[in-house]
Order: C-alpha cells, then sequence, then structure tokens
C-alpha cells in the first residue's frame, strides 16, 4: 500500500497491478513497474470466522530463502542411481535470511506423493544448537543476521529405508531454537530447489535436481481444454519447471511425434515466458491440428529457446526425467455443414432489428435476412433461398430476393437480404405460424442448410405484428395434427414413433423451450425419452423427409 510522500496520499495500490504507466513530477512522468521485490501485508478479522494465517507466512517464523545461486545436491548418488539403504549426503548453499535474525538449524524433509512428511533429518551440528552455533556461536550469539548469506555447504545426513516403492520430495527446511533449549516446528525455506527420487524395490533413482546450468523439467501431461480432434484446434497447456536459480525468458516450441518419431505438427508460442528460478510456469499454446492428421497418440518434444530466431536452445527434461509426454488425437466428429444460420429482420439502413418483432404499421420499410457461416473445415458454393411453411396448411411460398449463389466459408459470415418488404404486399395471413427454411442444394438435391439440432426459427403473424422467434409455436391452438403415415406410442416414460425417412424427435414446453430431442438411427423408429419433463401440455415435433410435423401431447 502507498500512500504518498509523507503520507498525505489516500490511495490502495494492488498487488494485481504494479505497472504505472504514468507517473507524477517526482518521477518525471516516467513509467514505472513495482514487482520486484513486493512486500505482502497479510492480514484478517480475528473473529474466529477465518483459518488463521499459516505460520510459515508469518513475520515471526523463519525466512530463510534461497537465492539465484542456490543449490542442494544429493552426493552419493552415481549416474543418479542410489541404494535406499545406503547413508546419503544432501549439501545445500547460498541461503538468505530475509526475516528477523534467526537461531537454529537447516535440514531436509522426506514427503511422499500425497504431501505426507515421512521423515525429517536435520544438520550434525543439531545437538549443538544449529548451524547457526556453528557459524555465528561467537559475536552474533548464534544468530544469523537478516540478510545475512550463508556460502559455505551445510550437510544433511539420511537413509531413505522403509518407505514404499514411488515418488518422494526432499525438500529444505528450517527450524528455529527457542530460548528454553527446545525446537519449534520446521518450515519450508523460500524458493528452495528440491530433490525428487524414485524408490523401487529397494533401488533409488534422482528424477528432478537443480542444476547450474540452464535446464528444464516438464513437470505433468500436457493438460488440455477440450479433446484434440483431426481438424481441430485445442487449447494445451505444458508445466515447466526452471532448475536453476536464475529467472529465464524463453520460447516453447511444439511438435508432435508419430510412432515412427517424425514430426507430424510444429508450432511455437510467440510470446515470451518468464520463468522464475526453481519454480513451475504454465505455458498455454494453441494446437492446431490437420484434418489429415491420423487418430492415434502422439508424442511431445519440447525445446525452449532464449530468442526468436532460436540460436540459443534450452533442454528439457522429460517427466520425473524419463516419462515422455503424450497427445491423443481422436478422430473429428462430423460437424454440421452450417455454424450459423441466423434469420433476422433487417431495417431500411440494413441493421438487424434486435427485438425480433416488427410493426408494420410504424415500419414502412423493412427485409428478412440471415447470416450463413459454415462450420471450421467446410465450404458452401451453391444457390440459398429462403421459404416460409404455413404450420397449419403447409403451403410453402418464397421470400422474394433471397434467391442467390454464393460461397461461404468459415472465416466470415455471409449476410443475404429480401426485397423491400411492406404491410401491403406480405403474403403471410393473420393468426397463422410460419416455419423460415433456409434452403440450399447439395448433389442436387434440395435441403434445409440448417444444423437439424439447432432450434428453428418461425415467423408469427398477429395483426399488424410480425415477430420472429426460435424454438416451437407457442400457440396450441395453431399445431397441426399428425401426418397418417406415422404412429406414436407412449410406453411407461417413453414415446414411440414409427414412420419412413424419420429424422428427429423433439419435445417441447409451451413456451417453446426444448425439454429433450433424439434422432432417428434407421430412418423409421426413433425414441425419446420423457424422464425430467415435468407434466402438462408438450409439443412433438417430428421431422421427415422435407417436412415437419407438430403433435400435441396431454
Amino acid at each position: 500500500m502507498n500512500f504518498g510522500w509523507d503520507g498525505q496520499g489516500d490511495a490502495y495500490y494492488s498487488l494485481t497491478n504494479l505497472s504505472l504507466s504514468q507517473t507524477g513530477s517526482e518521477f518525471q512522468g516516467k513509467p514505472l513497474a513495482f514487482n520486484r521485490a513486493i512486500m505482502a501485508i497479510l492480514a484478517h478479522p480475528n473473529n474466529g470466522k477465518y483459518p488463521a494465517i499459516e505460520r510459515g507466512l508469518l513475520e515471526s517464523s523463519p525466512q530463510l530463502m534461497f537465492n539465484e545461486g542456490g543449490a542442494v545436491l544429493l552426493k552419493d548418488a552415481e549416474d543418479k542411481s542410489f541404494l535406499a539403504s545406503q547413508s546419503l549426503t544432501i549439501e545445500m548453499n547460498s541461503f538468505v535470511n530475509k526475516g528477523k535474525p534467526f537461531k537454529g538449524d537447516v535440514g531436509i524433509a522426506v514427503y511422499d506423493a500425497e504431501g505426507t512428511c515421512r521423515q525429517v533429518a536435520y544438520t550434525d551440528d543439531h545437538a549443538i544448537g544449529g548451524f547457526t552455533q556453528r557459524l555465528y556461536g561467537g559475536s552474533d550469539a548464534g544468530f544469523m543476521g537478516s540478510d545475512y548469506l550463508v556460502n559455505q555447504v551445510q550437510s544433511v545426513k539420511m537413509k531413505l529405508t522403509g518407505l514404499e516403492n514411488g515418488y518422494y520430495r526432499l525438500v529444505p527446511v528450517c527450524v528455529a531454537q527457542r530460548e528454553d533449549g527446545s525446537w519449534d516446528e520446521f518450515f519450508a525455506m523460500k524458493k528452495a530447489p528440491i530433490i525428487e527420487v524414485e524408490l523401487s524395490d529397494g533401488r533409488g533413482r534422482i528424477s528432478e535436481i537443480c542444476s547450474t546450468d540452464v535446464v528444464f523439467q516438464l513437470m505433468s501431461q500436457p493438460r488440455l481444454s477440450g479433446q484434440a480432434e483431426q481438424g481441430g484446434k485445442v487449447l494445451t497447456f505444458f508445466t515447466l519447471k526452471n532448475l536453476n536459480g536464475v529467472p529465464r525468458e524463453c520460447y516453447l516450441r511444439v511438435r508432435l511425434l508419430d510412432d515412427r518419431k517424425a514430426v507430424v505438427l510444429d508450432t511455437r508460442v510467440d510470446e515470451l515466458t518468464e520463468i522464475e528460478g526453481f519454480t513451475e510456469a504454465e505455458i498455454p499454446i494453441v494446437l492446431s491440428l490437420p484434418s489429415s492428421m491420423t487418430p492415434g497418440r502422439y508424442e511431445v518434444q519440447l525445446s525452449l529457446s532464449a530468442d526468436a530466431e532460436e540460436t540459443v536452445v534450452y533442454p528439457v527434461n522429460l517427466i520425473h526425467d524419463k516419462d515422455a509426454a503424450y497427445i491423443e488425437v481422436l478422430k473429428a466428429q462430423e460437424k454440421p455443414l452450417m455454424d450459423q444460420v441466423e434469420v433476422f429482420f433487417a431495417d431500411d439502413s440494413h441493421e438487424k432489428i434486435e427485438s425480433g418483432s416488427v410493426d408494420v404499421s410504424k415500419i414502412s420499410l423493412f427485409k428478412m435476412a440471415v447470416l450463413l457461416r459454415t462450420s471450421e473445415g467446410r465450404n458452401y458454393e451453391g444457390n440459398v433461398s429462403m421459404f416460409c411453411e404455413d404450420m397449419m396448411t403447409h403451403e410453402k411460398t418464397q421470400v422474394k430476393g433471397i434467391d442467390d449463389r454464393v460461397s461461404i466459408s468459415s472465416s466470415m459470415s455471409v449476410p443475404l437480404f429480401s426485397y423491400w418488404l411492406r404491410k401491403g404486399d406480405l403474403s403471410w395471413e393473420d393468426g397463422h405460424t410460419y416455419r423460415v427454411m433456409v434452403m440450399g442444394e447439395i448433389d442436387g438435391q434440395q435441403v434445409e442448410l440448417a444444423d437439424p439440432q439447432s432450434a428453428t426459427y418461425y415467423l408469427h403473424r398477429k395483426g399488424d405484428i410480425l415477430t420472429l422467434s426460435q424454438g416451437t409455436p407457442t400457440s396450441i391452438g395453431t399445431v397441426a395434427i399428425i401426418a397418417p403415415s406415422f404412429t406414436i406410442k407412449r410406453e411407461g416414460g417413453r414415446i414411440i414413433v414409427s414412420g419412413t425417412e424419420l429424422k428427429s424427435l423433439r419435445l417441447y414446453d409451451v413456451a417453446g423451450r426444448l425439454l429433450q430431442q433424439t434422432t432417428s438411427a434407421d430412418g423409421k423408429h426413433a425414441v425419446l425419452t420423457l424422464q425430467g419433463s415435468a407434466p402438462g401440455i408438450s409439443v412433438l415435433r417430428i421431422d421427415a423427409g422435407r417436412q415437419c410435423f407438430t403433435y400435441r401431447l396431454l
């Protein structure tokens, strides 16, 4: 919090907004960024409603922190291997006291994969009051002062016997000695490099350790925002850890390899990501998968570079320093031809009338219009027309003016407009409801361009008011009786429909809300469950062939 010079200010500054694009005269208007060495003040109501602040965050707790040259190394592992029964020596150095004077010791705590502490060991100086007594027992009375730096190696000896097979984290900790000579609880040291080991049948292997060189490690399998499908895009997150103490800015490159190790996808994050020393960062990247990509399991190969030209490339270790990352690419689900078929009224400036309603006694000229856009990876080139089907008589009338040959892609929406419409030349009868059909032609066949699973557009006329809506007609009195070529049976909580050229069933309430829907697998039968549907009047819509039929259910 900054209260200005001499405290005359009255402002609070958020820790998430610490960059100032402009400053006052005291800084000559230069931009400033306060995103280093931030001091956070923690407070909470002392009314018993909230948990206490974690002790390790309090000013009174030890605040030993590794600096950029810090290291924690396991000395008794040849080629990163060791026996679980042998005595291990772990060395740490280059840490500083960022809190109040500290008197005590440092050690290593062993945590299992569930985060449970299984054992802890301290330096050989523990019996005499800890390493601070040895280093500062003279003029400093055994206290490590604020900002004191320990460059001398501190050693901790321990064995990992008695632990089950699995992964374990060896975490540097510090513990303060009380005035009476007893020991307080231990706390993890800040910004500390850790060692991860894998134990298997009495043998151990180092699976993560800090490095004096610039090395990164992938910490887990990638996290995907959705399914990775042929021809699709998926936002993918990679968690990478900087095994060195120096912050690095880098570019991430992602390659996918097939089972012959051939590269089938190669892409890069074009923005720099900063990864602090000894910390993890999750880097997002959009993977655009080719349509020709064979469904299957692809190995992930990562590289990090210091510059855009990728002249300096940093190594990236595998997960646990042995396991490759994989992404499963699935067969693309068949997408509907059209991603957007939006019908609307337009005013005399060709702008959409947002209300979806036109009073022809007040608006002298208007148009009907449709916005069309295909699904990604699909295109349409051909004729587009618009018809309105009377829900009572099933008579179809064409909306004049929308009868164009167009090319439509997924890159942008294409608008089509009717001729000018006015009260005197409307073909829609008062009190009638019309289903709006946007038609195209595929392989010489007339088809509706809208996705069969999407809600249908309806136009209803009541006097001088024309209304466009999506769903189903809400006037029960105008619902047509079912065509005799269909058989409808209700068995328990199901509706069973039999007929010819059967496509889909949809069930709506009287407000036009879609309750249930299903499709026919063989074109002859379809079953719709009523489970979860509230009792009362509902409307069943049956799509068959090029027609739509509705039926009132009680």
